[in-house]
């Protein structure tokens, strides 16, 4: 097939070099907006054109995840508060990756929901930009629908648990 996207890193310091890239508020902890798990910066941005306020961490693509991983897992105590949509490509490399993310929230006990590509036969969120805004905005919006209800599920239970406990 043919090149749909080029990767670049530029870093001065290849001893701190980076492979991955966070855009997040200045005080992650004080949003409840999920923060948003994205293969590419390019799909990060892609969802940028639809939410201008969104937190989200991109990788360079699924083979890349290793230090996008352990920046999560460092700062699990201040993102856990956070709920995470996890929107990699629709496709098997984007699927096996999902649930490498899926496996590292869950053993911090963060609530997260993968991108819903329902309603597209687009692979990522890029490409549902390019060819119809209204569906990228329309599955953005049932991601985020559905990380408010696991939010708010997860808080009922919590509390039932603490009820249960005293």
């Amino acid at each position: 097939g043919a090149i749909k996207e080029i990767n670049v890193l530029v870093q001065d310091n290849k001893e701190n070099a980076i492979d991955y890239h966070v855009s997040l508020a200045d005080n992650p902890s004080e949003s409840n907006k999920p923060i948003i798990i994205s293969e590419t910066i390019i799909d990060g941005l892609s969802l940028r054109e639809i939410d201008k306020n969104i937190d989200f961490i991109a990788v360079s693509g699924v083979n890349h995840m290793r230090q996008a991983m352990k920046y999560v897992e460092n700062n699990a105590v201040e993102l856990s508060k956070r709920p995470f949509i996890i929107a990699m490509d629709n496709d098997k490399a984007g699927h096996a990756a999902s649930v490498k993310w899926e496996n590292l929230l869950d053993a911090h006990g963060m609530i997260h929901t993968r991108f819903d590509y329902s309603e597209t036969e687009q692979h990522d969120l890029n490409d549902i930009l390019t060819t119809d805004r209204d569906i990228l905005s329309k599955s953005y919006e049932s991601a985020i629908k559905l990380s408010k209800e696991k939010t708010w599920y997860n808080k009922k239970t919590k509390q039932l648990i603490d009820s249960i406990e005293k």
